[in-house]
């Protein structure tokens, strides 16, 4: 099992949060050739990576045996993070991500419990995106109310 979070440039993404899920669906698709993949990434990106990796090591680009070994795929605009295996403690990851992030001024996303409703899974530095519309009950189709 996997815990899964984001961090992105918010300069790059889309304030709508229907089109920010496409956005990062389409970065999350694309090839990321592994040569130059530092260069792609913002200062603001590289420097979170970096206060992250001290703490939480890179498994993929470092010969590491820690518990805390988490792995990052850098996208060029955003950075999916996530601890596969072993005793590590991804809470104290999520919440040092998200203290890196805000004093970067970057994004969080959290993949892990998006429903797409609760406004808050999508965090740019200026707050969250606004809470897609909620379906409306079979009930309230039925009987033409809001």
């Amino acid at each position: 099992m996997s815990a899964d979070s984001v961090v992105f440039d918010p300069s790059e993404a889309p304030r709508d949060a229907k089109a920010w899920r496409e956005w990062f669906e389409k970065i999350q698709e694309s090839d990321h050739p592994e040569e130059g993949e530092f260069d792609r990434l913002s200062p603001e990106l590289r420097a979170w990576y970096d206060a992250m990796t001290a703490r939480f090591p890179d498994f993929i680009r470092t010969d590491t045996n820690s518990p805390n070994a988490m792995d990052y795929s850098l996208m060029g605009s955003a950075i999916l993070f996530d601890m596969p295996r072993g005793p590590g403690d991804f809470g104290e990851a999520e919440k040092l991500a998200k203290e890196q992030a805000r004093a970067l001024g970057l994004g969080t996303y959290d993949i892990m419990s998006d429903d797409g409703r609760e406004g808050r899974h999508i965090v740019f530095p200026d707050g969250p995106l606004a809470d897609l519309p909620k379906p409306r009950s079979f009930f309230s189709r039925l009987f033409g109310k809001a």
